[in-house]
C-alpha cells in the first residue's frame, strides 16, 4: 500500500486514498519544524489513536507497533502527547507513531500522511524566500 518515494515516478498512497508522487512532495513549499508543530498542536495521539482504531483504556492498549498480545503494553501519556510499548522497547510523538505504523520511509511522507488524513493545511515558507534560494544556487 505504502510505498519508497524517490525521485521520478514513484509513488505513495496515504490515508485519503490520493497518490502524491516524489515529485510533487518536492515541490511543497514546506517548513518541516512547522508543519510538526502544527501537526502536534492541531492532531492528539488520542485522536490518531482513534482514527486507527486503537481503543485506549487508562492510557494502555495493545500495541498498534508490534500487534503483541499484551493488552497493556502499550502506553500513552495524554498529558507531554507521547506513546510507549513496554514489549517492544519503541517510542516516540504522533509523527513518529505515524511513521512506524505506516512504514513510512521518512519522517515528510508521515508528516505529509498525517495533514492529509487529518486535513490540516501545513505552513509554508514565502516566495520571497525560495526566489532567494533560487537565486543563490544560480551565483553558485
Amino acid at each position: 500500500m505504502y510505498g519508497e518515494l524517490s525521485r521520478g515516478e514513484a509513488t505513495v498512497s496515504v490515508g485519503t486514498k490520493q497518490r502524491i508522487t516524489a515529485d510533487s512532495i518536492e515541490r511543497m513549499r514546506h517548513s518541516i519544524r512547522a508543519a510538526i508543530a502544527k501537526l502536534k498542536r492541531e492532531i492528539s495521539i488520542e485522536e490518531s489513536l482513534d482514527a486507527r482504531g486503537v481503543e485506549l483504556r487508562h492510557g494502555r492498549a495493545r500495541c498498534i507497533v508490534h500487534g503483541g498480545d499484551n493488552p497493556q503494553s502499550f502506553s500513552v501519556d495524554p498529558e507531554r502527547q507521547l506513546w510507549h510499548c513496554f514489549s517492544c522497547q519503541d517510542g516516540g510523538d504522533l509523527i513518529d507513531l505515524c511513521e512506524v505504523v505506516e512504514r513510512h520511509a521518512d519522517t515528510w511522507t508521515a508528516i505529509v500522511s498525517l495533514a492529509q488524513q487529518f486535513n490540516v493545511e501545513l505552513p509554508r515558507k514565502s516566495d520571497r524566500w525560495h526566489e532567494w534560494q533560487d537565486e543563490k544556487g544560480k551565483r553558485r
